[in-house]
């Protein structure tokens, strides 16, 4: 499994680094750019939002350096954020990217499924490993943001 996530400014940065403690091989897409934002534009549906695009634009980018298996937030609210991966999954598939897709979803009444989604990503990583790994992350991102201000 080579996975890969949106990229959405220097959250890369913890997000990868806590993607690598849990073992995974991770394709990081390059940064958002004019031909991301081209092969988004050129596959999305027209009447579909910018982020949408350029979520779709990473993918394909890093589908063609490996990549073959999503891993993104999904959601409910007001945005249709939480709707992205079902559409941009088919969207891939259409235009012969079969890309495997794991969506966090916020758990709805039990965190079973959420667990599960978490036991798929870190295989056979025990929870300390788990917690270590997001608790690696969260400092990656706290530092991050430290910088960024």
């Amino acid at each position: 499994m080579r996975v890969t996530f949106p990229h959405m400014g220097n959250m890369y940065i913890p997000l990868k680094a806590m993607l690598q403690r849990l073992g995974l091989d991770v394709v990081v897409p390059p940064p958002s750019s004019k031909r991301t934002l081209s092969l988004g534009v050129k596959h999305g549906p027209e009447f579909a939002c910018l982020p949408l695009k350029l979520n779709l634009g990473n993918f394909i980018e890093a589908g063609e350096l490996g990549a073959d298996t999503v891993i993104m937030a999904g959601g409910c609210g007001p945005c249709r954020f939480g709707y992205y991966a079902q559409i941009e999954q088919a969207i891939l598939k259409d235009i012969g990217r079969d890309m495997d897709f794991i969506v966090l979803e916020p758990p709805d009444r039990h965190m079973t499924e959420l667990v599960a989604k978490i036991k798929q990503i870190a295989g056979k990583k025990s929870w300390r490993d788990i917690f270590q790994a997001v608790r690696f992350g969260y400092r990656k991102a706290k530092a991050v943001d430290d910088v960024e201000r």
